[in-house]
């Protein structure tokens, strides 16, 4: 009788571990994905004033580390219920598509809008204006006269980074704008042809964003073409992410290259409230 106790108690024990680890299964997929965000840089967030003494950091942009208890400042990171708004805008836009004009887009201006979903997300929406193609036809997303939009998710990552002639490492830091799940296209136009003629611009397009290691109202995301290539492609720790364009030429499909400009002494950028990317930490 001792015995079949000791083992019901065995087996109490094991149900009592097994429901523990349900439980917590349970809880962590019903909490915020944003909470068990892993962390690391770049990332968004804001740098906060706290009692002297009770800080993480010293000075206010929670770059210099002092300790638990030892600075003025701690970092928050972003967090999607926070609803941390930016946008833009830029002036001359073109969207090229190798060696076909026809398809090839100039728009006379970008405006942007966004929002950090995350310590290293956000999503945006591109609005491209006043946009023809190389024979002067307007090019179009839906019914917007000469309006190309799109709309997709990013990731922060470093876009540079490397070791000043001083031993300073000095970064840089971008987002890589792509679509998710089974949605691949940026942008989705015509040109005068209705949309059996559509073009899509398809895969991913890395841009920079400046400033960066400093509280700002200021956020300035540069989309840069050099010498009729993308200015940068992939993250220093990331494989290659491009952009190409797709569309139907009869009953087949034909692709190609593309690439994404906006001029960069035209463009203006502006946080809803201040908002810092954090891309270096020092001890």
């Amino acid at each position: 009788m001792g015995k079949e106790t000791e083992a019901e108690m065995r087996r109490t024990g094991i149900v009592g571990v097994v429901s523990l680890l349900l439980l917590a299964v349970v809880l962590t997929a019903g909490a915020s994905a944003a909470e068990y965000e892993p962390p690391g840089l770049p990332e968004a967030g804001r740098c906060v004033k706290v009692k002297k003494g009770m800080g993480e950091y010293l000075g206010g942009k929670c770059i210099q580390v002092k300790g638990i208890h030892g600075g003025e400042f701690n970092w928050l990171p972003a967090k999607e219920e926070e609803h941390l708004k930016f946008g833009g805008a830029g002036g001359t836009t073109l969207l090229t598509v190798t060696n076909n004009p026809l398809r090839s887009v100039s728009c006379i201006a970008t405006n942007i809008k966004g929002e950090y979903t995350g310590r290293h997300t956000a999503h945006l929406h591109f609005e491209l204006q006043g946009c023809t193609n190389g024979e002067g036809v307007q090019c179009q997303t839906g019914a917007a006269k000469s309006e190309i939009n799109g709309e997709f998710p990013a990731t922060l990552g470093l876009v540079s980074k490397r070791i000043s002639a001083t031993g300073k490492e000095i970064v840089e830091a971008g987002f890589d704008f792509k679509p998710s799940g089974v949605n691949t296209v940026l942008f989705a136009y015509e040109c005068g042809g209705g949309v059996l003629e559509e073009t899509r611009i398809e895969g991913s397009l890395i841009a920079q964003v400046h400033p960066i290691n400093a509280m700002t109202l200021k956020q300035i995301i540069w989309l840069q073409t050099i010498k009729g290539k993308q200015q940068y492609t992939k993250f220093v720790e990331g494989e290659e992410d491009v952009a190409g364009a797709s569309w139907l030429n009869g009953l087949e499909t034909e692709t190609d290259t593309a690439t994404f400009g906006i001029m960069k002494n035209t463009y203006e950028g502006e946080n809803a409230g201040k908002v810092e990317i954090k891309a270096q930490v020092k001890e």
